[in-house]
């Protein structure tokens, strides 16, 4: 896995052997930061369930000015912490070696891009989570006015038709996974 755009372009990125991370893939990767355009530059962004790091780092990259990451498991954190160095990231990032609900309340200020990417395979088992009420309630709370959230789940779920009150405003699927992009505004088409 590599970075693909920006002033990291080109890096490889390390991915746990033992872990959780279910990296996603380059093409969706660029497809979704196409899709965002100029809204990453000067970015403060959020990446829960971060895993190695890739799409925060990919932010970073394409010239977010800082990124939040939050993974718990330790695997998975080391390896973002590495990638983090090997980018030339470390300063412009904090990670949050926890789980998402200790996180979120520890999080201050907005963030302009917040990405998810939980462990669960589809929206049913997300919505059924009791987790899941508080987390889109607290990202809410810490997504800047113009800001968007973007969900990856499993193409074979119906996504959430709004996230807390804010909109689907765009869809695409990629591989084995579907993105969903939520925000008070609408979103560049592709």
């Amino acid at each position: 896995m590599r970075v693909i755009a920006g002033s990291a372009r080109g890096r490889q990125l390390g991915v746990p052997r033992e872990g959780k991370a279910r990296p996603l893939l380059e093409m969706a990767r660029g497809a979704i930061f196409n899709i965002l355009g100029e809204k990453v530059r000067e970015a403060a962004v959020l990446d829960l369930y971060a895993g190695s790091g890739a799409i925060g780092i990919e932010a970073l990259s394409r010239g977010a000015e800082s990124c939040a990451f939050v993974e718990a498991d330790p695997n998975c954190a080391r390896e973002l912490k590495n990638n983090l160095i090997k980018c030339g990231f470390a300063q412009s990032a904090k990670v949050l070696e926890m789980n998402v609900i200790r996180a979120l309340p520890q999080l201050a200020g907005s963030f302009d891009l917040i990405f998810l990417d939980p462990p669960y395979q589809d929206a049913e088992t997300w919505e059924n989570n009791r987790d899941a009420g508080v987390i889109v309630e607290q990202t809410c709370n810490l997504l800047a006015k113009t800001g968007t959230i973007i969900f990856r789940l499993e193409k074979t779920a119906p996504p959430p038709p709004t996230w807390g009150e804010l909109p689907l405003r765009d869809q695409r699927e990629y591989g084995r996974s579907r993105i969903c992009f939520y925000s008070a505004a609408e979103t560049k088409e592709d």
